[in-house]
């Protein structure tokens, strides 16, 4: 008896472990931190949050907002901690793409009047 049981718990971890691994993989593309955490893969509780999916790990990213008070700094410290951050493109003709744009740090992204938000990091290249 203990060794039927023991079969038939065996074998339900089994297709529990089968169903999360194709649930994953039938026509879902994992590219990217949310479309990770999605597919119902384990997040990692770190800062930034990190997702795995087989053998690639993705980062969360996380978008930081100019304050007001950003924008009235007189002067910003000369330290490089670039950041990427979304410039409002002003045209006349509608959609008007936003561009990304490298700045040395948060100081200085938030001191132009065109940029909403930012990220750590440097800009990918395109």
């Amino acid at each position: 008896m203990k060794k039927i049981s023991l079969l038939f718990f065996i074998l339900s971890l089994l297709a529990i472990g089968c169903q999360n691994q194709t649930a994953n993989q039938v026509g879902v593309t994992i590219d990217d931190f949310d479309s990770c955490v999605q597919a119902g893969n384990p997040v990692m509780e770190s800062y930034p949050r990190q997702c795995r999916h087989q053998d690639k790990t993705f980062t969360e990213i996380i978008v930081f907002d100019c304050q007001a008070s950003d924008r009235q700094a007189e002067a910003c410290n000369q330290i490089y901690d670039p950041v990427c951050a979304t410039i409002n493109v002003q045209c006349f003709k509608a959609p008007c793409p936003t561009i990304k744009q490298t700045f040395g740090n948060a100081c200085e992204a938030c001191r132009d009047i065109l940029v909403d938000n930012y990220t750590k990091g440097e800009c990918p290249a395109e």
